[in-house]
Order: C-alpha cells, then sequence, then structure tokens
C-alpha cells in the first residue's frame, strides 16, 4: 500500500490529470486506511463474483458494501469478473438480473459487457452518469420514512437504493432505483425461471423537507427509453405525491427540488474516519503475554491518571507519559493510534500501554463513543469502564460502541490496548447519538 501511494504521488506530479486505478480488497484498503491513495479513480473489486454467490440479493448487498466504503473518498468501484463463470452457466434472466443489479449498486460493469437479453445499457450508462456513480450521493438515514408507497410492493432492496445530494443554488436531488426482482432471486437455478410481471401504476410519496417548492419528478426505462419522462406530481401535506405508470424490468426516479433544509443522511466512512482522535498522553509498553492476561483491568497505570507520575514499564524500564501527536500534526485524522510507532517497538510480541486524552463539554450530556484495537481494547470514563473487548484484528471503521456520559466540563477518557504480535493499533472517536462526529459544544484534546 505505500508503495501504492508512493506511485501515486510520482505520477500525478508528472500528469495531473491522470486517474489512478488498481486491483483491490476495498475492505482491507479501508481497514489500512489506505483508499485516500485511490481518491479521483477507481478500484477493481477483487473478490465481488456472482458465481459464488448465487443469492443476488447477498451479491448486491456486498457490492453496496464496495460502494459504501470507496465513494466517500471519491473512488469508484468496477468488479472483475463475468457474471457467469466457467461452472455456472446463468439463464438468461440470471445475465439480465446480474447486470441490472450494478447500476443502483453503484458498481461500473468490468469484465463483463453493458449488454443484456432485452437490451444494451451503454448509452443510458453513458447520458445518465450524473445519477448513477455521482460519489456525492448519499444514502437517507431513514429513507423508509422517506418513502411510502399507495400499494405494497417489494421492490428488490429499494431502501438501499436511495440516494440523495445537494445542488447548487439552494436544489436538491434524489435518486431512487425501483428494481422489479423478487428480493429472494437466487441465480444458476436453470432456465425455467418467469421474469417477475410489471408493475403498473405505482403511486408514491416522499416526505419532502417542510417548506420544499418547485418540484420536478421524472424518471428513465433504461431499456425502453433514452430520454426522460416527466411524471406529475403534488405536494400535500409535506408530501411529494406521483404515480410511475410501468414498471418492467428497472426505472430509475429522480426528483429535484428547492429547499435549503437537507434531508437527513447516514453518516459516512471518511466522516468516520476521518474523526479518529490524535491528540492523546500515551505510556508504556508495559510486560504482557500472548494470552493477553487481564487485558480488560487497568493494571498498574490508574485510570484517573497523573500525568506527572512515571511507572516501571518492560525490562524494568522506566516509562513516562509523553504526548502522542507532534504539535504540526492534526487532532482528528484518518489514521489509527499506533502505539508500536510511540514508543519504538513496532511488530515485537506481548506488550501492553495507555493512552488518554480529555473532552471538555459545555453541558451534561450523552454521546456515542466508537473504538476497535489490536489486539484489546479496554476503555473508561471518568473512571467508569464503558468497553473491554479482545478483538484480534487490525482496527477500522465503527464496529463497538457504547453510549457514554459526559458531566459539563473536564472528562477523561482512558484506554488500555494490549498486543500480541504485529500491528499494534487502536481507533477512537467521539460523536452526537446520530453517529455524526462530535464538534458542538465540546473541546477533545489533552490540554498543553
Amino acid at each position: 500500500m505505500r508503495g501504492i501511494g508512493l506511485t501515486r504521488r510520482i505520477v500525478k506530479k508528472e500528469v495531473p490529470e491522470f486517474r489512478f486505478s488498481a486491483n483491490s480488497f476495498a475492505i482491507g484498503d479501508a481497514r489500512a486506511l489506505q483508499l485516500p491513495n485511490f481518491e479521483g479513480g477507481c478500484v477493481m473489486g477483487e473478490g465481488l463474483r456472482m458465481e459464488r454467490v448465487a443469492h443476488l440479493g447477498q451479491w448486491t448487498r456486498t457490492a453496496e458494501q464496495w460502494r459504501d466504503t470507496c465513494w466517500p473518498y471519491n473512488v469508484q468501484v468496477m468488479p472483475l469478473y463475468q457474471i457467469s463463470g466457467d461452472k455456472h452457466e446463468g439463464s438468461r434472466l440470471d445475465e439480465l438480473y446480474g447486470v441490472i443489479v450494478h447500476f443502483p449498486a453503484g458498481m461500473h460493469l468490468g469484465a463483463h459487457p453493458p449488454e443484456t437479453p432485452v437490451g444494451s445499457l451503454s448509452d443510458f450508462s453513458k447520458r445518465f452518469s450524473e445519477y448513477l456513480w455521482d460519489p456525492m450521493l448519499r444514502a437517507p438515514s431513514a429513507p423508509e420514512k422517506l418513502v411510502s408507497f399507495a400499494a405494497k410492493k417489494d421492490f428488490f432492496l429499494w431502501p438501499e437504493f436511495v440516494r440523495t445530494r445537494k445542488l447548487p443554488n439552494g436544489r436538491q436531488r434524489l435518486v431512487m432505483h425501483l428494481v422489479n426482482i423478487p428480493e429472494d432471486y437466487r441465480l444458476y437455478r436453470g432456465h425455467q425461471i418467469a421474469a417477475a410481471p410489471p408493475v403498473r401504476n405505482q403511486k408514491l410519496s416522499i416526505a419532502l423537507p417542510k417548506g420544499a417548492k418547485a418540484p420536478v419528478v421524472f424518471d428513465v426505462d433504461p431499456f425502453r427509453s433514452k430520454t426522460t419522462r416527466k411524471l406529475d406530481a403534488a405536494i400535500k401535506a409535506g408530501k411529494l405525491t406521483f404515480t410511475v405508470p410501468d414498471i418492467r424490468y428497472w426505472n430509475m426516479l429522480v426528483v429535484e427540488f428547492a429547499e435549503d433544509e437537507l434531508i437527513s443522511t447516514k453518516v459516512n466512512l471518511r466522516q468516520q474516519q476521518e474523526s479518529y482522535i490524535q491528540d492523546w498522553k500515551v505510556i508504556g509498553p508495559f510486560a504482557g503475554d500472548l494470552e493477553l492476561t487481564g487485558f480488560e483491568r487497568p493494571g498498574p497505570v490508574p485510570v484517573l491518571p497523573d500525568f506527572r507520575k512515571t511507572y516501571k514499564g518492560k525490562n524494568n524500564k522506566t516509562v513516562k507519559w509523553i504526548d502522542y501527536r507532534k504539535p504540526d500534526q492534526p487532532k482528528f485524522a484518518a489514521l489509527p493510534t499506533d502505539l508500536g510507532e510511540a514508543f519504538g517497538v513496532s511488530y515485537q510480541p506481548a506488550m501492553f500501554a495507555y493512552a488518554a486524552t480529555n473532552v471538555e463539554s459545555d453541558r451534561e450530556r450523552d454521546v456515542l463513543l466508537f473504538a476497535k484495537g489490536d489486539e484489546t481494547i479496554a476503555i473508561w470514563v471518568n473512571g467508569k469502564q464503558v468497553m473491554a473487548k479482545n478483538m484480534g484484528e487490525m482496527p477500522w471503521k465503527d464496529e463497538e460502541s457504547a453510549k457514554i456520559h459526559l458531566k459539563k466540563g473536564k472528562n477523561i477518557i482512558f484506554v488500555k490496548c494490549h498486543q500480541k504480535w504485529l500491528y499494534w493499533e487502536f481507533v477512537l472517536r467521539l460523536a452526537e447519538l446520530d453517529g455524526y462526529p462530535l464538534t458542538q459544544g465540546a473541546v477533545i484534546g489533552v490540554p498543553r
């Protein structure tokens, strides 16, 4: 990964407009916090093989995980493999459905051509690319509350195919894909499976922000039309209502309207990772063992620490609290807290150490704490333990969380992290109860 980053910097210096692509296991690259190496380019997805996952919904959700990992870093995704492999002869319906789901999931077609048994999607994908692969499109916080159907119709994974974004001049855009595929559809079951019947006159309502005006609604059938079809719509009681006349296999629906209040969206991976706390006091290393004995207990350093005190660490060496962050480095970054690097003992086995930071809150309140450690992490807030996990793998993302209580004024977060071998890192961030980074009314970091 460091080689990729170096190569990218050299090439971009010579050819600034160059867009970098490489084979990738994107989830692993996210774990290594290396996706910025591909920013503005594309990753070719290793492992996104449809013939290995016969359940179409399962494959699509995996593809969406790649999209939601890569898009926040302005990285596109292209599966490397064809829809059918050498050992799996799919039906014509398999091929049709397999091609269709690439687009709502934000995938570019790679080895597989954009041709299907009912027509090509090449012209459609070129003309409407801004609705298909715009990395600024975000997932709404509650799609089921945002969109409602007059008659129940289980469109394929529809809540996951709703995206929204802010446009210039105070307008907003919502893109939704209505895919007429049974949600439990399985590939490679033979040639006798019939397509789902077309859906007629599907009425929808979208709960727009209060004050929304000048709505424009249109849809596109990618197989039947090269142009948009405007749909008549009306706003009543805060809901935009309209009818889609027919949905054969897949319709892309677009709604645009004017309103400064944005539709609430989910926090994305980049926002999570870029709020990892870097401003710590750290102390160590202390001698541990490969069984990680006592990882959940405080040990020699109290959970309400005195930063002036020293202790006997590994090999009976005196250790003291030091600043993890250098003065010219940011207080928050998409980087793990690397304890091995901090103490100059990278890749040495069987150690543990401590980290601590302050949170100055302007009021009493509950917030969320997200963290992960390699190998273990135990966390205390104001002396009360809120987490103790033996994880055993490289930290990334918000895989462990706890609701914590902050008092008004100074709060101390105290971390203990054991290492077995190789990497010795942890990540930790604080968030509002909606998952967004804690920024209002709180100062996070060690007083200087």
